[in-house]
């Protein structure tokens, strides 16, 4: 019997599950025992999941920097083609 034929028998495997609810701005998370619920906030858009991301990076990346005494060097400006490119960028 192959691997996922054993695994498709065995009664204790997990299975896991994401849903979202209809109406509400709820996600559904189960692990095949649990299931927790997450309310997501109404306001929630992808720029706000964006700033969030930036922000949390930034601050992570300063920690990172303050651990490992790594000087950086700013870059003001960069400069892009019309591909989104960076032009003023170093190449390896």
């Amino acid at each position: 019997m192959n691997t996922s034929l054993q695994s498709e028998a065995d009664m204790l495997r997990q299975r896991y599950s994401i849903a979202t609810h209809p109406r509400l701005p709820l996600l559904l998370v189960s692990d095949g025992y649990l299931v927790t619920a997450l309310q997501i906030p109404g306001e929630l858009n992808c720029l706000s999941v964006m700033k969030g991301l930036v922000a949390e990076s930034t601050q992570l990346l300063k920690t990172l920097r303050d651990l490992h005494n790594v000087q950086v060097i700013p870059q003001t400006q960069l400069e892009l083609d019309g591909k989104g490119q960076c032009n003023s960028c170093v190449s390896p």
